[in-house]
């Protein structure tokens, strides 16, 4: 459950970066959204549990 806590936390920080990206340069913030959606590829999957069943 920790986990999908600081998942919910860190929403709001994302998108400020991506706005302060977008504010910089035309295009930044795509691109910024575009690695972390590649980033977020990566992580294995069992490792990513949210809302499924209890336990560990």
């Amino acid at each position: 459950m920790i986990d999908l806590v600081l998942l919910l936390q860190a929403g709001p920080d994302i998108q400020a970066a991506c706005d302060r990206y977008k504010d910089f340069q035309a295009g930044r913030g795509a691109l910024f959204m575009r690695q972390k959606e590649l980033t977020m590829c990566h992580i294995p999957s069992k490792q990513v549990k949210i809302g499924v069943g209890t336990g560990p």
